[in-house]
């Protein structure tokens, strides 16, 4: 089957938001997964949807503060950057990259942002074998978009950028950073020691643009400002770490008592660290500290990923994680040789609509876009594979999800709605969209965690953008 289901859903969320350049994208990466199915490597499923995704979101948030700072978001920067993908995903070639540079060029984009996000993306062709081709999107694409961000407010100063958004930018960078110097340092012969040196030099880099004058006389001090008018922040410094102890220590003691190998144990011990997501996630965003919570998970993100680049690269006590791993994985992942993005891909789907909305003013649209990660990932996801498995019997058409495990999922985020959040004006936007999102978790090859909020921001803002009035 060349066209999924989610590629569907993709076309339906580009009926929101026709423009040209989407609707050609739209056509070329259609025509490609109808006529070009037997040549298309292994876990490329969803091609339309992994290809479309990245533009309409930036086009449906290219009126987002954060997202509206320059080319580097420019809706026709992505189509190209898709376009590019979409050519290196049947025949690698450097011609893709120097034709959408000139395009690029052609319509009037800053040249440099540009040339860096072409670049970045281009160089993730050597790690393709390692994901599918939905999770080179997602990856290549949010590299790119950070290193070529990250290049325009260095060129600009950051003038004009709001603060926490200035300082969320270049401190994602530095994971990228992170990784080249690793890189780097293993290519010299530093092994297991090269995430460690790595850290170090980043860390160096961080700490000499902090100290210097771009962002409110120094971003360090800025940073320490910022703390030290955040409401109840021992509180929170004291629950996070309180939470964590006592989540992890439960969820192992619960494994270790669930010792008989059958899927619906094994799903209750893995489905614990979504409720523990919510447990520390929720309360900041019930309180209103977004902006605090979206530095807070960019932190968590950064360590997730040092960690699992330490344990691929062997790093000291790298078995210990190997050990500690190896009980909450399943069937899908070989912790010998495979990336653990289990656990990361939890963390993004729960942070990344509040990154989406770091900038924007609060309102009843930006709440429900802002806990869309937590109610589909953290709950929604969770209430359908343990109901799923417990009790149901009917699966979806060439789906092994159950109607049972879909009913629980749209129940369980209705009930958690109409008890935390309001819903004046939204109604059917919402549910629309929260039923589109379980069609989606149903049918969808991509990785759920990721694939579900993203899809379910970029709709509700383009169904948000149709009706001004809302």
């Amino acid at each position: 089957m060349a066209i999924l289901v989610e590629d569907i859903l993709a076309l339906a969320c580009l009926l929101l938001q026709p423009t040209w350049p989407l609707l050609a994208l739209a056509s070329l990466a259609t025509t490609v997964a109808l006529t070009s199915s037997e040549k298309l490597p292994e876990r490329t499923g969803g091609v339309v949807f992994a290809v479309l995704l990245g533009p309409l979101l930036t086009s449906a948030y290219r009126k987002n503060a954060m997202l509206h700072a320059g080319d580097a978001a420019h809706s026709i920067l992505w189509v190209l950057a898709s376009a590019q993908a979409l050519g290196n995903l049947l025949v690698h070639s450097t011609v893709f990259l120097i034709a959408s540079t000139a395009l690029a060029w052609a319509a009037g984009l800053s040249l440099w942002p540009s040339i860096v996000f072409l670049v970045v993306q281009q160089s993730f062709r050597s790690y393709a074998h390692c994901f599918s081709f939905a999770e080179v999107m997602f990856w290549s694409q949010s590299s790119a978009f950070l290193a070529a961000l990250t290049t325009q407010g260095f060129r600009d100063g950051y003038d004009s950028w709001r603060p926490t958004c200035a300082f969320w930018t270049v401190l994602a960078t530095c994971g990228l950073i992170f990784m080249l110097f690793t890189a780097c340092f293993d290519a010299l012969a530093a092994h297991g020691f090269a995430p460690l040196l790595a850290a170090a030099a980043t860390a160096l880099l961080f700490l000499l643009w902090g100290l210097s004058e771009q962002l409110s006389d120094g971003a360090i001090w800025w940073f320490l400002g910022y703390l030290s008018q955040m409401e109840n922040l021992w509180c929170l410094l004291f629950q996070w770490p309180l939470l964590l102890i006592a989540g992890v220590a439960s969820i192992e003691m619960l494994s270790r008592r669930l010792q008989v190998e059958s899927l619906m144990k094994k799903h209750i011990v893995r489905k614990s660290f979504h409720v523990l997501a919510i447990c520390l996630f929720a309360p900041l965003l019930m309180s209103g500290q977004a902006d605090f919570l979206a530095l807070s998970q960019l932190v968590a993100t950064l360590l997730f990923i040092a960690l699992e680049v330490c344990r691929i690269c062997k790093a000291p006590l790298y078995e210990q994680q190997n050990k500690f791993l190896s009980k909450y994985l399943d069937k899908r992942e070989d912790i010998s040789q495979d990336l653990v993005l289990t656990p990361l891909y939890l963390l993004l789907g729960c942070s990344l609509p509040v990154w989406l909305e770091l900038s924007a003013a609060s309102n009843i649209a930006v709440e429900l876009r802002r806990w869309s990660g937590l109610l589909l990932i953290g709950l929604g996801d969770s209430c359908a594979a343990l109901f799923g498995i417990r009790f149901g019997g009917i699966k979806w058409p060439g789906s092994h999800r159950t109607l049972v495990g879909t009913a629980a999922f749209l129940l369980s985020i209705a009930c958690a709605t109409w008890i935390f959040l309001p819903l004046e004006g939204m109604h059917w936007p919402f549910f629309l969209t929260t039923a589109l999102a379980a069609l989606l978790e149903v049918y969808t090859n991509t990785v759920d965690n990721l694939a579900l909020p993203l899809f379910f921001c970029t709709f509700l803002k383009a169904l948000e953008m149709r009706q001004p009035e809302v």
